[in-house]
């Protein structure tokens, strides 16, 4: 099996009834600190999240940073006051990579984390060097990204950018 099936596949044994699939590394054995993707289908177990890329990275990427489409095979870091393609957001960075090496990108659906602080129903729009920001950009582009469930959770549901 790959290396993406194994982050995807969560065995029956410690499979939560929130069905989660955990994408990172956990403190200790307990997940709470650890970063998730949900099956956006509700399916949990041996299935695959279908809004889950793999693309390399043309520059060095964090977890959790928009980015957009640099060419067919690889993304970079999306920005609100560049260029449209740089405030066409592709998706979530899950995982962090160095230039040329594949990250996984989440498209649409549900990511916990720990460092997520905003209340539920806030809406989220791609920053400056991709960084998810409340705060609705005022020159530039304006690209809705994602939306708060509450704290530790977001929903992306990527929009088109808005010229300012």
């Amino acid at each position: 099996m790959s290396a993406l099936g194994n982050f995807l596949i969560k065995s029956l044994s410690t499979l939560k009834t929130d069905r989660d699939v955990p994408i990172g590394v956990s403190d200790g054995g307990d997940e709470r600190g650890a970063l998730h993707v949900f099956n956006v289908n509700g399916s949990g177990g041996g299935a695959t999240n279908p809004n889950l890329e793999v693309r390399n990275a043309h520059e060095t990427l964090s977890a959790l940073k928009c980015v957009y489409s640099f060419d067919a095979n690889s993304v970079a870091i999306a920005d609100d006051n560049t260029s449209l393609l740089n405030a066409t957001v592709f998706g979530v960075t899950i995982t962090a990579a160095n230039i040329n090496e594949s990250t996984q990108i989440l498209t649409h659906g549900t990511i916990r984390d720990s460092s997520f602080t905003w209340l539920s129903g806030v809406q989220l729009y791609v920053g400056a060097n991709g960084a998810l920001t409340s705060t609705a950009p005022i020159t530039g582009f304006r690209t809705l990204v994602a939306t708060s469930q509450g704290i530790g959770s977001i929903f992306i549901n990527i929009q088109e950018p808005i010229i300012l």
